[in-house]
């Protein structure tokens, strides 16, 4: 049995990665694989004024809060990600993980 190559949608080139990596400081990129295809999007970390609207309706609707980080720090990759709810939610579950990955130290001088 033949191993099948999965189509990429939505995947930037390196140059494009670079280019956004010096707009925007971070970017990070999120696959969601599914069946013959692997999905790609990539987004920039959230301003404060996104972080307050997420913070606002986020107690209420957490689906909201998720589609207000999305409409702000995405820069590309495949459309569909933001329309499709399985890609959406995988996507989501990914982009959760954006705010645990730094550390943040406070030192008595």
């Amino acid at each position: 049995m033949e191993k099948q190559e999965k189509e990429h949608i939505g995947q930037a080139t390196s140059e494009q990665v670079k280019a956004w990596k010096n707009q925007y400081r971070r970017v990070c990129e999120v696959e969601v694989e599914e069946e013959d295809r692997v999905y790609h999007g990539y987004f920039h970390t959230p301003t404060i004024s996104t972080l307050k609207a997420m913070g606002k309706v986020g107690q209420k609707d957490e689906i909201e809060a998720a589609e207000i980080m999305v409409k702000n720090c995405w820069i590309g990759g495949s459309e569909v990600m933001k329309t499709d709810g399985y890609l959406f939610l995988k996507m989501v579950e990914q982009l959760a993980k954006l705010t645990g990955e730094s550390h943040a130290r406070l030192k008595n001088l």
